[in-house]
């Protein structure tokens, strides 16, 4: 079976589909079987556009270091249980049903920060894509920066002390909206801003 980026807005059927067949090897494996299979289903794509990748987990950073210090570390790289990916499957496709939303604040500001090199945003049009969508479920405060050349984990980039001041600058910049929110909130905006490049 052909592995693709599971987590791509709208591929809701694959979800079901992955989220199906992980139900069926936990008849005959158990809750907490670490399945290969799931795991390249689920991940095995993520390098494809890497030239020269020098792991499989060139993936998370464009900082080889980072990226050497992640494969050998024993609590970095582990592979789901299959009761975890079940879950994970699960969460992704309810994600993106418009269904079940609770907006308490339509105007919480929500600050999409990715890298342009990110296997999870797929590319410019789906991460855009996924704005748009929470802008039809009713936010009316979402906006987006896309940075050039960074992939999934921006935090371990070599400019991170630089994107950690970005994103304090941003936080004081909705200070007065923040004021307003409860300390959930306010961690919620914060988790949003989780990828990114350099200004």
């Amino acid at each position: 079976m052909k592995c693709c980026n599971i987590f791509e807005l709208g591929n809701i059927k694959k979800l079901y589909m992955f989220k199906k067949i992980t139900k069926i090897m936990k008849i005959f494996k158990g809750d907490k079987y670490r399945s290969n299979f799931i795991q390249n289903l689920a991940f095995g794509s993520y390098n494809k556009n890497i030239k020269n990748a020098k792991s499989k987990n060139s993936w998370i950073c464009s900082n080889n270091e980072t990226v050497e210090s992640y494969d050998n570390d024993e609590l970095c790289g582990f592979i789901f249980t299959l009761n975890g990916f079940e879950n994970l499957f699960r969460l992704m496709k309810e994600i993106y049903q418009k269904d079940g939303w609770t907006l308490n604040k339509k105007d919480l500001p929500i600050l999409f920060i990715a890298g342009s090199n990110e296997t999870v945003i797929i590319d410019e049009e789906k991460w855009n894509e996924s704005q748009e969508f929470l802008k039809k479920i009713g936010y009316s405060n979402v906006t987006g920066k896309l940075y050039k050349n960074l992939r999934d984990g921006i935090l371990n980039e070599k400019i991170n002390n630089k994107f950690m001041k970005i994103l304090l600058i941003l936080y004081k910049k909705e200070e007065n909206v923040s004021k307003k929110l409860t300390y959930s909130e306010k961690w919620q905006i914060l988790l949003i801003m989780s990828n990114g490049e350099e200004i």
